[in-house]
């Protein structure tokens, strides 16, 4: 949040994007009330991510991408851990944002999940795929998401 008020404090347009959850929300909503209104000639403004993705409920970062690529990244960081504990693979529990119910699952059996570390993996990941060649080589259902996102943010710049 303070990167994004010292950006509209430098007369950038920007839309802040978060995540869809208790935090994001009080978060977002912090912005929008408390700082945003002290730069009145700015365009800036903010998006949740569930209302950008048109979903109900917590909804974070993570979500964009499927929640079967999701998990085998997460299988991957934690392959180590798993194999210790006897367990194959992990099922997501309750509701919440994936990872939420990822991390869940991981306690239900009984190893420690490290959202930081999938993440790292990930970023890494999406990093390399300025190389790629196709969005659709993320997958239909990222790509699908990704444009939604997209759309819904450059929509706030048009207003």
């Amino acid at each position: 949040m303070y990167r994004t008020t010292f950006m509209v404090g430098q007369g950038l347009e920007v839309v802040a994007l978060f995540d869809s959850d208790d935090e994001g929300r009080a978060q977002e909503a912090r912005l929008r009330t408390k700082w945003l209104p002290h730069f009145k000639d700015t365009r800036s403004s903010t998006v949740l991510l569930g209302t950008a993705l048109d979903r109900a409920g917590d909804v974070g970062i993570e979500d964009l991408l499927s929640e079967k690529n999701y998990l085998r990244k997460a299988q991957e960081v934690h392959a180590t851990a798993l194999t210790r504990a006897g367990v194959e693979s992990v099922t997501p529990e309750g509701s919440g944002t994936l990872v939420t119910r990822v991390a869940r699952g991981y306690t239900k059996a009984g190893v420690k999940f490290s959202r930081e570390a999938v993440a790292k993996v990930i970023r890494k990941e999406l990093q390399e795929l300025r190389r790629m060649p196709y969005l659709s080589d993320l997958g239909r259902e990222t790509a699908e998401k990704a444009e939604r996102l997209f759309a819904s943010i450059n929509s706030r710049y048009s207003a």
